[in-house]
This record gives structure tokens, C-alpha cells and sequence, in this order.
């Protein structure tokens, strides 16, 4: 399958007074249904689908804009104020080093310095109400955060603002621009990922139902200045090793398995990969394909999660690459004993930290192998408020997860933290 889509070009200009807007779209505290990340295939509903028109061949957009370099950025100060011991509402965090790293929490984005046991408000500051919808650094000094006004009905367009630091977030430059809504709603921006200081991704879903799934891609190669859009084919993740080649996920609509597409030209054309065979040959993607890791240019793993023709799955496979990902062979399955149970049970997720010390998380029990998957170790953690929903590690000892909480009606997100391996785990600072 082979994509291809459309780009403009998008300058950024000297934020103004922002329009009061009046419909406010409930975001802050909010979190998906664990049934969004784990589909249920048979669950679909016949709606009426928008579709979009294809371009054929990429355009350069007629409209230029004057030089970025003739508005300079503007630059705000984070606002200070004591360390914070208490998270509530989050909504997405990263870990950049052992003891350093952030959480967007109740619209506030913090970062701790000393593993989780206080927090420093680092939130730009701006005028008007904003939402934090994403966030990204590359270590403690350097990162990004993205901005949005509250949504309204029916709006083809909407501002997104882009705050960068370069110190740590004691100071912000900030620029904005528009993103086109071609559906006339806003669903949400679903992934922000930089490689390098001038070279980064923002994905904007444009996703309008449960059997249509449709995302943008802007890319950046100036740090944020300008931007270029083309098309993901569906709306998911993604994930660049350098300015050319990059993967995105994504499936077709609520119940279908996510596919694996690779871009060469920085995400404005996409080839699927689809080296799993299925359990039958019906025309249909079975297995889920998860983002690729790499430890150089050239030697990359992924995890895909074998399913059958139920769409259950069955067992997870490892998959390497020693070309850059241009082909992918299999190294070991591995079949947990939560694949077999209901709910989360079946929502996985490996991370690997070097070429044989892999650490997988299915439900609440943390998988570690040290030998390429030869054997694992089972940790298994049945008193966890909730099952392993992100995992990030920044050793074979240190890591976070964020928990998708039991049972949960709201607030749905907890942060906690292992210095173990994930033998033990913890929660960050109280937590509501």
C-alpha cells in the first residue's frame, strides 16, 4: 500500500490578543476508555463517513507568508512559585533522565529534578485560556509545548501555539499558527516528537467518527518557525530516527488492528509493512503492529501482537532489523498469562533498552528478559490501582508508568515510578 499526500507550507507569526471563545470542549482531567486502546473488533457502528479528497502528487501551497525571520519570537517566563508534592488530573508524562522529567498535570506542566519527590511548576506563561495538549523535551534544557484555545463548533480551522525552551523552562519563545480542520471539529492533536533541536512532528487528528480515521502531519525543520504539512494514512503515533525515515501506527476505524507504515522522504509519502502473515489471507490486517525501537541508524526492534481469526490475541513477536528497517526478521514469541484474560490483560507494550534487555508490560505484571527473549522473568504486581498504560524506562532500574486506574469514571491517569526494575512500584507525590 503506498500514500501519498499533500503539503503546504505553514509560517508562524507574533501571537496576538486571542479571541475569547465561547464553547468549552471538556479536555483537562479527561482520559480514553481503556477499550479505545484495546478494541473490540466486533464493535462497530454504521455511520455516515466524510471523506476527504485525495491529492495526487504533493503541492506547494501559493500563499507565502512574510519571513520568520522578520518576526522575532516572543519570550515569556515561566511563572515561579514552591515546589509541588501534589498531581491531580494528568493527562501525559515523559521521563528524560533517572531523576528528571515531566507531567502535564490539571493544566499545569511540571517537572521534577529529584525523581518524583517535588515538582516545580513550569507552565509558559500566556494570555487567555489555554489547554496543554502536548509536550516533549529532548533532555533537561531543551523542550516543547504545544497550546491550544478552547475549541468551538464547527471551526475550519484552529491556533496552535508552540512554546520552546531552551533552559529548562525558565523561559519561553512563543510563536502560533493555523491548523486547518477540513471536518469542521477538533479531535484532538495525538503526538509531538522532536529528534533534534530543529527537526520535529506534530500529529493533528482530524479523525470525525468511529469508522474513519484521518490525521495531519506537520513537520518542522526550522525548531517550530515554520511547518509543512502532508497526510499520515491514519491518525496514530509516530516515530522518526532521523529528518527521512520515520514509522507511524494507525488503524481504519474503532476494532481494527493498527498497521505499521514507513515514510523516506520525512513523512510525506508512507509504504505499509506488513510482514506478519495473517491467519487467514481475507483481505484484512489480524496482528497489531507497535512503533519500532533503534538503537542506531541501521539496528531496530518492534513488538507485534499476534492475533487470530478472532481477533484475540494469541502471543507476542519480536521483530529486528539490521537495514534500517527496510525488512524485518522474526527473533522469539512469547505468550504471557494475561493474553488469556479478559480486559486489559491483552494491552502490551514492550520497551527495549538495549539490543537483549527487553521489559514488557501486559496488564499489571512486568515481563524482563536479558537474553533477546530466550527467558523471562515475571514480575508480577496484583496490588497496582491499575494496569500499565505507558512505560518508560531510563535504565534497567529507574522507570515510570502511567496506570489507566481501575474502575475508573474520571481522572483515570496515575504516575508511578519503579527504581527496581519493576519488582516494586510506587506512586509520584499524592495523587487525585
Amino acid at each position: 500500500m503506498h500514500t501519498q499526500s499533500h503539503h503546504t507550507t505553514v509560517r508562524v507569526y507574533r501571537l496576538t490578543t486571542l479571541t475569547i471563545l465561547i464553547l468549552l470542549v471538556w479536555l483537562a482531567g479527561g482520559c480514553a476508555d481503556p477499550a479505545a486502546v484495546t478494541p473490540d473488533p466486533s464493535a462497530t457502528v454504521q455511520v455516515e463517513t466524510p471523506t476527504r479528497e485525495p491529492t495526487s502528487t504533493p503541492t506547494q501551497s501559493a500563499t507565502e507568508t512574510p519571513s520568520p525571520s522578520a518576526t522575532p519570537l516572543e519570550t515569556k517566563p515561566s511563572p515561579t512559585s514552591a515546589p509541588i508534592t501534589q498531581l491531580e488530573a494528568i493527562r501525559d508524562a515523559g521521563l528524560v533522565a533517572e531523576d528528571q522529567g515531566w507531567v502535564i498535570s490539571a493544566q499545569r506542566l511540571l517537572w521534577t529534578s529529584d525523581g518524583g519527590d517535588s515538582w516545580l511548576d513550569i507552565t509558559p506563561v500566556h494570555q487567555g485560556e489555554l489547554i496543554i495538549t502536548n509536550a516533549f523535551f529532548l533532555g533537561a534544557d531543551q523542550g516543547w509545548v504545544v497550546m491550544i484555545p478552547p475549541p468551538e463548533v464547527e471551526q475550519v480551522s484552529i491556533e496552535i501555539l508552540v512554546f520552546y525552551s531552551q533552559d529548562g523552562g525558565e523561559t519561553w519563545e512563543q510563536n502560533s499558527w493555523q491548523a486547518d480542520l477540513p471536518f469542521g471539529v477538533y479531535s484532538g492533536l495525538t503526538d509531538l516528537k522532536f529528534i533534534d533541536s530543529q527537526t520535529g512532528w506534530l500529529v493533528v487528528n482530524q479523525t470525525m467518527t468511529m469508522n474513519a480515521s484521518a490525521a495531519d502531519l506537520y513537520r518542522t525543520q526550522d525548531g517550530g518557525l515554520t511547518w509543512q504539512m502532508s497526510q499520515l494514512p491514519y491518525n496514530g503515533a509516530v516515530h522518526f530516527i532521523n529528518a527521512e525515515v520515520g514509522w507511524t501506527i494507525g488503524s481504519c476505524c474503532t476494532g481494527a488492528s493498527r498497521q505499521l507504515f514507513r515514510s523516506q522522504d520525512g513523512g510525506q509519502t508512507w509504504d505499509q509493512q506488513a510482514f506478519v502473515p495473517n491467519p487467514v489471507e481475507d483481505g484484512f490486517d489480524y496482528h497489531d503492529y507497535h512503533l519500532p525501537i533503534f538503537f542506531d541508524q541501521q539496528e531496530g526492534l518492534l513488538a507485534v501482537l499476534h492475533k487470530d481469526v478472532f481477533y484475540d490475541v494469541v502471543e507476542v513477536g519480536i521483530y529486528r532489523t539490521t537495514d534500517g528497517g527496510s525488512s524485518w526478521q522474526p527473533v522469539t514469541t512469547f505468550s504471557p498469562d494475561e493474553l488469556a484474560e479478559p480486559g486489559p490483560g491483552a494491552f502490551t507494550q514492550v520497551q527495549f533498552l538495549q539490543p537483549e534487555y527487553w521489559i514488557a508490560a501486559v496488564g499489571k505484571s512486568i515481563y524482563v528478559t536479558d537474553d533477546a527473549g530466550e527467558s523471562w522473568t515475571r514480575l508480577e504486581q496484583d496490588t497496582l490501582p491499575g494496569f500499565h498504560y505507558r512505560l518508560m524506562f531510563a535504565s534497567e532500574n529507574m522507570g515510570w508508568s502511567v496506570l489507566f486506574r481501575d474502575n475508573c469514571g474520571d481522572n483515570c491517569l496515575l504516575l508511578y515510578q519503579t527504581g527496581d526494575g519493576g519488582e516494586t512500584w510506587e506512586a509520584l507525590g499524592e495523587q487525585r
